[in-house]
């Protein structure tokens, strides 16, 4: 009776032993069940909340903002211009975040050191077909559809030069420039506009570096040359670079820095 009441007791604590793995088995099933469904949950809502940040930025992107137009958005139509009253109206527009003055033919843009919403798809379209200069305010957008304009109508090519101090804003207006022109047209290669765009961050990559008076100064000089059809659709782009500053690679001063991508 001893032995059978042992082998009953034994295997009693067996069935409890495989009953208790099996609850923890189960309880560990539904744990790992739940965390699943809650990492799945998330993804979700991280898709949706992606989503929404697209469509608000598309949303965005489409919105016109319009510079205001004013009487001095021309300097060389004052009957009196010098030095002082030049630098006068550039501080007074600048102050109302007018970055852009027309003097004569030459655009002159003012760093502003901050974003401003003037430079959507939505606003590069409010600048196509422009017939009058005086209609719009300045802009770096009427320059280039005007530069675009002129080369569809006269048949020849057409050239705009960037100039300024280090930090005055020629990088970023010369892609504020190739937005508008690349946004006003097709290409004949699918995805060639996107390309062209996306030269850009690489040659800032191995050609910019932070230096005292900029974070993203170019040291070397740019030439970027559009193709396009008689009809006005891009064909292609052709980028050269000159006088890059190759010893930044072993040497850089005080408060400087090499290359981005060193």
């Amino acid at each position: 009776m001893k032995k059978t009441s042992t082998t009953i007791s034994i295997k009693r604590e067996r069935e409890r032993g495989v009953a208790r793995c099996l609850s923890r088995r189960n309880c560990l099933s539904s744990t790992l069940a739940s965390l699943v469904t809650q990492e799945v949950v998330e993804d979700q809502e991280r898709e949706i909340a992606s989503d929404i940040a697209v469509e608000r930025l598309k949303k965005e992107d489409l919105t016109v903002h319009s510079l205001p137009t004013s009487p001095n958005d021309d300097l060389a139509a004052l009957p009196d211009l010098n030095e002082d009253i030049l630098l006068h109206e550039l501080h007074a527009r600048y102050e109302k975040d007018q970055i852009y003055t027309y003097v004569g033919d030459v655009l002159v843009a003012v760093n502003p050191f901050k974003r401003l919403p003037y430079y959507t798809a939505g606003t590069s379209r409010s600048y196509r077909e422009l017939k009058r200069r005086t209609s719009m305010a300045p802009h770096v957008f009427a320059v280039a559809e005007k530069a675009f304009q002129a080369m569809i109508e006269e048949g020849r090519s057409q050239c705009c030069v960037i100039s300024g101090e280090s930090g005055a804003g020629k990088t970023e207006s010369s892609k504020f420039l190739l937005q508008h022109l690349l946004g006003r047209v097709k290409s004949e290669e699918t995805g060639l506009n996107q390309k062209i765009r996306q030269v850009s961050p690489v040659l800032e990559a191995f050609g910019n570096a932070a230096t005292a008076m900029n974070d993203n100064s170019s040291r070397f000089g740019k030439y970027l040359e559009l193709h396009f059809s008689p009809n006005g659709t891009v064909l292609g782009a052709r980028m050269k670079e000159y006088l890059l500053e190759k010893s930044r690679v072993v040497f850089q001063g005080s408060s400087e820095r090499n290359f981005h991508i060193f």
